[in-house]
């Protein structure tokens, strides 16, 4: 898929699953980050098409589930 900037939208969840579609964990990313790394030079892919692979969203986005344990 693509990610539409023109199209209205707050944020985008990842949420990975395991081989019985149970969820694992739930990624979270904001418009701003995702703007900035689609707008970065390089991938024609993610340049043209909006396509975002997921190390680099798993880098922009923070883990919302299970919640992780703060650390001092």
């Amino acid at each position: 898929g693509s990610i539409q900037l023109d199209r209205k939208w707050d944020v985008i969840w990842f949420v990975t699953l395991d081989e019985k579609y149970e969820p694992v964990s739930i990624h979270e990313a904001d418009y701003a980050d995702v703007e900035d790394e689609l707008g970065r030079p390089g991938s024609k892919a993610r340049n043209e098409r909006g396509a975002l692979g997921i190390r680099e969203f798993l880098r922009i986005s923070k883990q919302i589930w299970p919640p992780q344990e703060e650390r001092p």
